[in-house]
């Protein structure tokens, strides 16, 4: 590489940089990758003689208003991408206000023992999976905490407290253990909501009267 190719490679780093701060890791660095493969494929083909480096300028002084339109259109996404999060946000935030307030019948009971038909599914299938003791582990983990979530609401009625404990003890560990999956944390989260609102409303009735 001779002197003239590293000074105008050097100047389009330099502007792609420049006009690149500040945009999503993604756009950002997938952009500057693409003009280097670029440079490099363009001087490899003439040699890295001078000729390359004055064709590199030009296409780069050439093409400023097109990097221009590029960032303002990746600003516009980056928007849009903002406005889609906040959406999503706003509608999880009234799904959970419509759950505190009105709850979900019989989504506790049906966790619960949806918990303990999935554990008993494992276990049945554990002896076929001598290598794996983990199912067996799991199977026992799932119907325990079924139990614990179905024992805690119906305590929950006469015990508060304790009803809430063990609830919290069934639900929050398979919550944990299955974030990943997502529906499993959120189905967790719902449960333990419901069964706070009715302990609460209890608390209330039971105060009133």
């Amino acid at each position: 590489m001779n002197r003239a190719t590293r000074a105008a490679n050097g100047f389009v780093r330099a502007w792609v940089h420049g006009y690149t701060l500040g945009l999503p890791d993604l756009a950002r660095d997938a952009r500057r990758a693409e003009i280097e493969s670029d440079l490099w494929e363009h001087c490899s083909a003439l040699g890295w003689s001078a000729r390359a480096a004055f064709e590199v300028l030009m296409r780069c002084l050439l093409g400023i208003p097109a990097d221009l339109a590029w960032r303002a259109e990746q600003v516009r996404i980056g928007q849009h991408a903002a406005r889609l999060v906040g959406r999503v946000v706003t509608w999880a935030e009234r799904a959970a206000d419509w759950v505190v307030r009105r709850g979900l019948p019989g989504l506790t009971p049906v966790s619960a023992w949806s918990l303990v038909g999935l554990g008993g599914l494992l276990l049945i299938l554990a002896p076929f999976q001598p290598s794996e003791p983990g199912i067996a582990v799991g199977g026992g983990w799932f119907i325990l905490s079924g139990l614990a979530i179905r024992w805690g609401s119906r305590l929950i009625g006469r015990h508060r407290v304790r009803g809430l404990a063990v609830l919290l003890a069934g639900a929050a560990p398979i919550g944990l253990l299955l974030v990943s999956t997502l529906l499993a944390p959120v189905t967790m989260a719902a449960v333990v909501a419901v069964e706070v609102r009715r302990a609460w409303l209890s608390r209330r009735s039971t105060a009133s009267g």
